[in-house]
């Protein structure tokens, strides 16, 4: 159920008014400002509306696309609106080293971790992807990185939908996906150990310039 931010209010301060040595919060705006910092950071970037560039690193300064002369920011008539700039499109991207953090820092994951390296597998049989050709081959080329055993193995996956095109609008969304490899296959395959890391979305198909997306991930990484 969804509370209004008067309803929130009127409800802490019924609770606040049983102990007069309470410590709760009395509105909405306080509680939030003191759980901030428990959620995940959110990087909110400009993109330009045909999906070819972001407005990010050496083009953060820009207001028109440097492929096709594309605005940046929507007019009002002739001008750019000086005083609120309203960007096209906003991709808003998630940290995964903050995810990645949580993973180590806590008892319940930091030890199965390195389960993918001491698990036994009967020959021949395959029942997770660290017991297929491909993850030893990985290993064999870059010794040091598979030496440390804690280090994450990532699984990329996307997938587009149109959630409006019952009512004949075309606008698709694609949600950006990682899931840590290093789990028993039963926990990666999980909804909780999969990291949402951005959701792309527009008028066309964006499957041709997705790299263009990708690359505040491949930064991180």
């Amino acid at each position: 159920m969804l509370l209004s931010n008067c309803c929130f209010g009127c409800t802490q301060s019924q609770l606040a008014s049983i102990d007069d040595d309470h410590t709760l919060p009395l509105d909405y705006y306080s509680t939030k400002k003191l759980i901030r910092d428990l959620g995940l950071p959110v990087e909110k970037i400009d993109t330009c509306k045909n999906g070819c560039m972001l407005y990010w690193n050496d083009n953060i300064d820009r207001d028109y696309c440097k492929f096709y002369g594309e605005a940046r920011y929507k007019r009002l008539g002739s001008e750019i609106l000086i005083c609120k700039k309203n960007p096209y499109t906003i991709l808003r991207y998630l940290s995964l080293t903050t995810r990645l953090q949580r993973l180590y820092a806590s008892e319940a994951t930091v030890e199965q971790l390195t389960w993918h390296a001491n698990h036994q597998t009967e020959e021949g049989s395959m029942y997770h992807p660290s017991d297929a050709e491909a993850w030893r081959h990985f290993d064999w080329i870059y010794l040091n990185f598979a030496a440390e055993l804690c280090n994450v193995r990532l699984r990329l996956y996307t997938d587009g939908f149109a959630l409006h095109r019952q009512y004949g609008r075309m606008y698709s969304y694609w949600p950006v996906i990682l899931t840590p490899y290093n789990l028993p296959l039963r926990k990666s395959m999980s909804s909780e150990y999969m990291f949402l890391m951005m959701v792309i979305h527009d008028h066309s198909n964006p499957k041709y310039l997705i790299d263009v997306y990708l690359e505040l991930l491949i930064k991180e990484l």
